[in-house]
């Protein structure tokens, strides 16, 4: 990618969403009120994301939906009828985990885009690969990926690689995690993640205690320094992550990082502080894109935020709501003795409307210049996203109408305008597939086992009575794939690395081992 990165920022609410916008974004996601993966965010209903498209459409801000949870069977209807109402509302693309929803979605939408969820662990060309070739045109990498592993992707796959560079990162993989689900039974993969890794543990090896403290806490990361190394990588777009954070740090952070990307510069000391003002845990970390992991990326004293909260007037002005985001028009008026006003108004996406006045004009009394009057009066565009940026009128000698007219013809003249940049213009939804029938239950029943250790696997080997035996590789390639009336399968790596299976059968977890291993 040789154009500009596209900013996305968080919008757990419409305040931040209208913050964002107004903070320079060039899209923004949300969650639609079911299967988002921030079930705490405010996340939209169906009327509220039909006013978050419009209001981001009136400025050329892009929006993403999230439905990226994991689905079961009887949730599949639902989840589907929420999608269909993104679709409807006019968001530009859904993020997706279920890769059965995301087949749905491909075949009843194909124009609405399908982006690939951080929580689906694409690591890997072979991830993004697999994808690509199922209708997937972006990639949301997870975040544990350094900058040559993001390199090698954007090299090596077409689709786009968006990257998170600001907000809180995990002590697992993303979408890896269990231990929310585990130990409390609140599943990150269904939006319910407890974060237990913010809490205190104590490190204790063969009974002997380490040490006590937020362990498993890590810092948020916080990329500025690196976006020109990003942009050469070929990264599509930059990930604030916040669904959960207020409309001021979206207003601050996403001001900073639009800041840096219009003005490529060293980061100023005042910069950083505002970012750390708004959010922090200890500092910042950037140890997954340098590849320097370790113990400078956690917060092991405090894992909550310990930054004053404190926001500069221009974020604070930018999350108030105030329309500082304004998009270029042009804007045309005539006026003749006898005629009415006639005004026109275009944007430089090819959208021209057309708005004629009440009043006739009639011969002024005295001698005026009207047409400065005419054109300042056009120019007061308010509470409008426009703003002129050239007006010219044609006023024939002596013709004038009252002020009331030309600004009742300037407002409706807007109003036009502002619909057609706002209209949703989408065709229809198909019908979803049908779903596979149910095939009927075996007769035959046997047992499969799975081993993690040589030992483990001959002793089960030996008892006898198992029908398939999962392994891992090490463990594979020590039995030599001999089992006896046990089939050796290879169980593949939990976060793919490329590896030589000898069995005839892999089982897999990721989207890029299937890919990978495609042929066993």
């Amino acid at each position: 990618m040789t154009g500009k990165m596209e900013l996305l920022s968080p919008a757990g609410s419409m305040r931040s969403l209208i913050a964002a916008v107004q903070s320079g974004a060039d899209a923004v996601y949300f969650g639609a009120s079911d299967f988002s993966a921030r079930a705490g965010a405010g996340n939209f209903s169906e009327e509220e994301m039909k006013e978050a498209v419009a209001y981001c459409r009136a400025y050329d801000v892009k929006t993403h939906c999230a439905v990226n949870t994991l689905i079961k069977e009887r949730e599949l209807d639902a989840a589907f009828k929420t999608v269909s109402a993104a679709y409807a509302a006019g968001v530009d693309a859904v993020i997706v985990q279920d890769l059965g929803l995301a087949a749905m979605i491909r075949r009843a939408m194909p124009e609405l885009e399908l982006h690939a969820s951080t929580q689906m662990t694409v690591t890997s060309t072979e991830g993004a690969a697999y994808l690509k070739e199922r209708g997937f045109s972006r990639i949301v990498a997870a975040r544990e990926l350094s900058l040559d592993e993001i390199t090698e992707i954007t090299n090596k796959v077409d689709i786009e690689v968006e990257v998170f560079v600001h907000g809180a990162i995990c002590m697992c993989y993303s979408g890896q995690c269990l231990m929310s689900s585990v130990l409390g039974g609140r599943s990150g993969n269904r939006g319910r993640c407890a974060q237990p890794c913010r809490l205190p543990y104590t490190l204790t090896v063969g009974g002997r205690e380490y040490g006590s403290g937020y362990i498993l806490s890590p810092k948020d990361m916080a990329l500025i320094e690196h976006l020109n190394q990003l942009k050469k990588a070929g990264v599509a777009s930059l990930k604030i992550e916040g669904r959960l954070k207020s409309p001021e740090y979206v207003s601050a952070v996403t001001g900073v990082y639009r800041k840096y990307l219009d003005m490529p510069q060293r980061v100023s000391a005042a910069d950083m502080k505002e970012l750390e003002d708004a959010f922090s845990r200890s500092g910042f970390t950037d140890g997954y894109l340098t590849a320097q992991t370790g113990a400078d990326m956690m917060a092991y004293g405090d894992p909550s935020n310990n930054a004053p909260g404190v926001y500069t007037d221009a974020a604070k002005k930018r999350a108030s709501g105030e329309i500082l985001r304004r998009v270029p028009i042009h804007i045309f008026a005539s006026l003749e003795i006898g005629g009415r006003l006639r005004v026109a108004a275009y944007d430089y996406d090819g959208n021209y409307a057309e708005s004629e006045g009440c009043e006739t004009a009639e011969t002024a009394r005295t001698a005026v210049r009207f047409e400065e009057r005419l054109r300042e009066q056009l120019s007061k565009l308010g509470q409008t996203p426009f703003i002129a940026d050239d007006i010219t009128v044609e006023v024939g000698d002596g013709a004038i109408i009252p002020i009331r007219d030309v600004n009742a013809a300037r407002r409706d003249v807007c109003d036009k305008l502002l619909k057609m940049r706002t209209a949703i213009h989408r065709a229809p939804v198909r019908e979803p597939e049908k779903r596979l029938k149910k095939q009927k239950p075996t007769q035959e029943m046997y047992l499969t086992a799975e081993a993690a250790t040589h030992q483990q696997a001959v002793a089960l080997i030996n008892e006898g009575g198992i029908k398939r035996l999962y392994v891992p590789k090490k463990v594979a390639d020590e039995l030599g794939g001999m089992g006896g009336d046990t089939e050796i399968v290879t169980k593949t790596a939990d976060i793919f690395r490329r590896e030589d299976i000898k069995t005839e059968r892999a089982i897999v977890p990721s989207v890029a081992a299937m890919q990978y291993y495609g042929e066993k």
